[in-house]
C-alpha cells in the first residue's frame, strides 16, 4: 500500500485513538452498568457503542499499519495490537453479549461470567494502550524493526 499523505495519516491517527479510548471507556461503562445492578442498559451500550468502536478501531489501525512504516506484521507491538483487538471483538460478540442477554433474562449467575469477561476486555485494552505509548522495539513476524533514533536527554541541572 502506498504511504498515506501526512494530513490522512493524521486524520486516521485522531480517528482511531479517539474509537480505542471510547472504546476503553465503553467497556467500563458495561462493567459499571452490571456491577451497581442496572444490566438492562449494558446491551445498549456493547451493541450501539461497543462494537462499532471496536469495529472502527479495528479498521482504523488496519489502515494506519499498512498505509505507515509501521507495518502491520513488521513490529510485535503493531501485530499484538491487532491481535488484542480482535480478542476484544470477539469476547464482546461470542461472550459478553449473550452473557447480558441471560443476565438481563433473569440469570443471576451470568453476572459472574459478564464481569470475567469485561476484566479480560479492559486488561486488554489497557495492554494495548500501554503498548501505542512505548513501542517496545521488538520484531514482528515479518522482520526486524528500524531502528529508532535515540531521543536526546535533557539536563534538569
Amino acid at each position: 500500500m502506498k504511504p498515506m499523505p501526512r494530513p490522512a495519516r493524521q486524520a486516521m491517527a485522531i480517528l482511531h485513538i479517539v474509537s480505542s479510548v471510547a472504546l476503553l471507556g465503553s467497556a467500563g461503562a458495561v462493567g459499571v452498568l452490571v456491577g451497581t445492578g442496572h444490566p438492562a442498559a449494558a446491551p445498549v451500550v456493547v451493541h450501539t457503542i461497543g462494537i462499532p468502536l471496536a469495529l472502527a478501531g479495528l479498521l482504523t489501525g488496519l489502515l494506519l499499519a499498512l498505509g505507515t512504516r509501521w507495518g502491520l506484521l513488521r513490529h510485535a507491538w503493531v501485530t499484538l495490537k491487532l491481535g488484542l483487538l480482535l480478542l476484544v471483538l470477539a469476547i464482546g460478540v461470542l461472550g459478553v453479549r449473550p452473557a447480558l442477554a441471560d443476565l438481563v433474562g433473569g440469570d443471576l449467575g451470568a453476572r459472574t461470567t459478564v464481569t470475567v469477561l469485561n476484566s479480560i476486555q479492559l486488561a486488554a485494552l489497557f495492554l494495548a494502550t500501554v503498548l501505542s505509548v512505548t513501542k517496545p522495539r521488538t520484531a514482528g513476524p515479518l522482520g526486524s524493526p528500524q531502528s529508532r533514533p535515540a531521543r536526546p536527554r535533557s539536563s534538569l541541572s
